[in-house]
């Protein structure tokens, strides 16, 4: 019987939810200004698109490329300096010890925190965008 183990990525595989509300703060106000930024209140758990009509709808003027692009960059920062769970690396361990294959959601181009995933089939690391 085939088995696989699906991780998310984000809060999930690396702790990354106050880094990624601290730096969309800083984005947003950037590319929407501070009163739009108010109005959209919290964004956790919203998309990228979702996000940016939700500016528009309010008043901003940035492309969605603009946004996609900022977004994107900033990635690569959270990727590389959020903390990796307590655990985890015992965790995937445990489950490889036990046949299962392992992928990442969303998975990512180039690969994300490969010092997590080194040991990782490549198929599960990720080779898209």
């Amino acid at each position: 019987m085939n088995k696989a183990f699906l991780f998310d990525l984000d809060g999930v595989l690396i702790d990354d939810e106050q880094i990624w509300d601290d730096k969309k703060q800083v984005l947003f106000r950037k590319l929407f200004g501070e009163e739009i930024l108010r109005k959209l209140g919290s964004t956790s758990g919203v998309n990228m698109h979702a996000i940016h009509k939700m500016a528009v709808a309010l008043g901003a003027k940035t492309s969605q490329q603009t946004l996609v692009d900022a977004l994107r960059k900033a990635a690569e920062d959270v990727y590389d300096t959020a903390p990796i769970p307590e655990g985890l690396e015992g965790l995937v361990a445990e489950l490889k010890s036990l046949d299962y294959r392992i992928g990442i959601e969303p998975i990512s181009n180039p690969p994300i925190r490969p010092e997590i995933t080194q040991d990782w089939p490549k198929s599960a690391r990720g080779s898209s965008p």
